[in-house]
């Protein structure tokens, strides 16, 4: 295994600012084979979450089959060994090497690099992306701006002055309609223009009177220019800022960035994409044989915490190189027409979904360029918690087979 941190954790280890919590409550978090009992709140703390993932690593013993600091620049399909070759790199001692692999699990994520637009490197202060906290400045009696609307607004940070680019829907008690009785605008700035579920639904109990604070206030206006610690937004109006936080949001492709991925036949697998990925299942890729996603194209739950789906597919891709070592195969690969047809499924089923709403497309993270929706219908969802054995029949029926042996009975 190859992780580029120095310890396991993911997004739990590398994002530690303050208030850094769970959004769904702690057991949708939990592993199904190892469930924690033990967590302090409903929305456990990021620390907590860490720890509970650190520890069932090590009671499986992990860890020792990890290169941590170690990044993986190219993956290649050797057609004539059935072997995908990966270029290694350690980022502290600069060592390469050549790993040479059967079959390939990608789990990187997509909540790993953040997306830091360029317009902001014109800011003078102190900045930094939410998940790449600078612990080392003290906001205490600091003009802190907060640029964007994700999860970071709606947890426990009360010192800031918001560049909200669109509001979203969030739940809490009924009765808290009546916490802005007399502020008709920033009940206005407060109530989204799209319908409900089409972005990611946020559950917060602190959201309200965080906006309450007489030092906190909220600001929907474009930002049109920065020059040095100012902050000029549409509006006209300009705000002295002595820290920017970035809430931005992640880079999705830097999962593949150009030139990464070379599948069969030479052929790069996000070139050939062209922004529009035709994935199986979220795992199975055309020209990819024996190259297996996690947490791929149409396998995002949108609203709801990815380790189920995770644990589903992991166990999909097991099963599937079981039936490999029973048949004798090499390889095996989806055929492009079996995950077109899965692909224009989802894409035909979600026409009718809360998610192809055209009110604000440019602001739902789960469209693609082409307006499709990259997550799973409802009815996906439930037939992979109940069991794939229907998918993988589906699989395994509709994939290119490479036997080792021209004798189709040889499995030895």
């Amino acid at each position: 295994m190859f992780e580029l941190q120095p310890d396991l954790g993911g997004t739990w280890l590398t994002s530690t600012y303050p208030g850094c919590q769970s959004d769904a409550p702690i057991h949708l978090y939990s592993y199904s084979f190892a469930p924690n009992y033990n967590f302090s709140k409903k929305f456990a703390p990021q620390s907590e979450i860490l720890a509970y993932l650190q520890a069932t690593a090590k009671t499986y013993n992990i860890y020792d089959k990890i290169r941590f600091r170690t990044r993986v620049s190219n993956v290649r399909w050797d057609e004539s060994h059935n072997k995908w070759i990966l270029h290694w790199i350690n980022i502290d001692t600069e060592e390469e090497g050549i790993y040479e692999a059967d079959v390939v699990f990608h789990a990187t994520g997509v909540l790993r690099v953040p997306n830091i637009p360029k317009e902001f490197d014109a800011f003078k202060g102190d900045k930094w992306h939410s998940a790449k906290w600078n612990h080392s400045v003290d906001l205490t009696g600091k003009r802190v701006g907060v640029v964007d609307t994700t999860i970071l607004l709606y947890q426990k940070m009360a010192w800031y002055s918001a560049f909200h680019r669109v509001v979203v829907y969030f739940v809490t008690w009924f009765y808290r309609f009546q916490q802005f009785p007399f502020n008709s605008e920033l009940r206005e700035k407060l109530t989204p223009k799209y319908e409900l579920a089409s972005r990611r639904i946020v559950l917060s109990d602190h959201f309200f009177s965080t906006l309450k604070m007489p030092h906190t206030s909220l600001h929907q206006s474009p930002i049109t220019s920065i020059n040095g610690n100012t902050i000029e937004t549409s509006d006209g109006t300009k705000r002295e800022l002595d820290v920017l936080i970035l809430a931005t949001g992640f880079d999705s492709s830097s999962n593949f960035p150009d030139g990464y991925w070379i599948g069969r036949g030479g052929i790069e697998i996000k070139k050939h994409w062209n922004g529009c990925p035709t994935v199986y299942c979220g795992i199975w890729v055309p020209h990819a044989p024996n190259f297996f996603l996690i947490w791929g194209p149409n396998s995002s739950t949108a609203h709801h915490a990815m380790t189920r789906v995770f644990e589903i597919q992991v166990m999909h891709a097991i099963r599937a190189i079981s039936y490999m070592m029973e048949q004798n195969l090499v390889s095996m690969e989806i055929k492009q027409e079996v995950a077109e047809e899965f692909t224009n499924t989802i894409d035909q089923r979600m026409e009718r979904s809360i998610f192809t709403t055209k009110m604000m497309p440019n602001l739902n993270f789960l469209l693609l360029a082409n307006l499709s929706v990259q997550t799973m219908t409802i009815g996906f969802v439930i037939r992979a918690v109940l069991g794939t054995q229907g998918q993988e029949e589906s699989a395994w029926q509709g994939s290119n087979q490479k036997r080792k042996s021209n004798n189709q009975f040889s499995y030895h």
